[in-house]
C-alpha cells in the first residue's frame, strides 16, 4: 500500500464546489479526482482533501491524499493523472508520504485570496474569476477594516450556515490588500477557516468600505460571533484556495512573500494567475 499527497489546481467555475455530493449528476471535483483515479489504477480510490472549496470557488494549491496497491512513481504518477483529468482540473505536484500522513489534520494553515474589480465594466479576459464591485472603493479603509480580524479571534459572526465545526475560534496571521489599479486583491493566511468565512469577511468589510453599511458593522459581527450583525456574502467567483502550508518553515516564508508583495504591490491579472506561495 502506498499514499500519495497530491497538489491540485482547478476552475470552480464548473463544479459543484469540491465534496462530493449525493446527486451523483452534480459535477464536483471529488468527484472527478476518484472516478478517474479509479479507472487509472483499476482499483476503487477515495480522496481526503485539506479542505472543502464551494461551488464556484477556484484553487491553486489544494491538496488530498490517498493510498493505493498500484506500484508506481510519484513522477509516473503525475505524468498518467493529468492524461485523465479534464482541462479545468489539473495536478501540480504529487509526492510520496509516509502513512500517516493526513491532508487535513496535518495542515498548519492555508493562504486564500479574493480579487475584485472596481472599474466601470469587467475586464473580457479574466472576469470569471473576479469580483465586480460598482460602487467606488476607499482601499485604505477596506484595509483597516479587515486589519481587525486579524489575531485570535471567535469568527461565528463571518461562518456560513450548514457549518459543522467544534469551535469558532481561529487565528489570522496576516491580512493585506493589495492594489493595481482597478484591481484589489485580499489576501489572508490563517490556521483554518470556517465556511465562507474569506467570503463574509471581505463581503462585510466592502459594506463598509463603500457606505452600503454603517462604520462599525465588522467589529460588532467580531464581537457578537452572530452572522446576523454581519454584512453581504461576497461572490464565490473572486475567492481562490492558494496553498496549504505543512510546515513552519512553509507558513513563515508565506508571509514573509506576502510582505513582500504588498510592497511591490503584487495585484491585477499576475495575482490571479500566478501563484504567489
Amino acid at each position: 500500500m502506498q499514499r500519495f499527497k497530491v497538489t491540485i489546481a482547478y476552475d470552480g467555475s464548473g463544479f459543484h464546489g469540491f465534496q462530493r455530493q449525493a446527486d451523483e449528476r452534480l459535477r464536483t471535483v471529488q468527484g472527478e479526482l476518484e472516478t478517474r483515479l479509479t479507472k487509472l489504477l483499476a482499483e476503487p480510490i477515495g480522496i481526503h482533501a485539506a479542505g472543502r472549496t464551494d461551488a464556484g470557488v477556484h484553487a491553486k494549491g489544494q491538496v488530498f491524499h490517498f493510498d493505493t496497491e498500484r506500484r508506481i512513481t510519484a513522477d509516473g504518477l503525475l505524468y498518467a493523472v493529468n492524461r485523465y483529468l479534464p482541462a479545468d482540473l489539473t495536478a501540480t505536484a504529487v509526492a510520496a508520504v509516509q502513512p500517516s500522513f493526513h491532508a487535513r489534520k496535518h495542515a498548519l494553515g492555508k493562504c486564500y485570496s479574493y480579487h475584485l474589480y472596481t472599474g466601470r465594466r469587467l475586464p473580457a479576459i479574466g472576469h470569471m474569476y473576479l469580483a465586480h464591485e460598482v460602487q467606488p472603493v476607499d482601499c485604505d479603509r477596506l484595509a483597516a477594516v479587515l486589519a481587525q480580524a486579524e489575531g485570535a479571534h471567535h469568527f461565528g459572526g463571518f461562518c456560513g450556515r450548514g457549518a459543522t465545526t467544534l469551535t469558532y475560534d481561529r487565528t489570522l496571521y496576516r491580512i493585506r490588500v493589495l492594489v493595481r489599479g482597478d484591481y484589489v486583491s485580499v489576501y489572508l493566511i490563517g490556521d483554518g477557516f470556517l465556511r465562507k468565512m474569506v467570503r463574509n469577511l471581505v463581503g462585510t468589510a466592502l459594506d463598509e468600505a463603500v457606505g452600503r453599511k454603517p462604520a462599525g458593522l465588522f467589529a460588532k459581527a467580531l464581537a457578537s460571533g452572530k452572522r446576523t450583525d454581519g454584512g453581504n456574502t461576497a461572490p464565490a467567483q473572486g475567492l481562490f484556495l492558494e496553498t496549504v502550508y505543512y510546515s513552519e518553515r512553509d507558513l513563515t516564508d508565506g508571509i514573509t512573500r506576502l510582505e513582500a508583495a504588498k510592497a511591490e504591490g503584487f495585484a491585477g491579472p499576475a495575482a490571479i494567475f500566478q501563484q504567489l506561495f
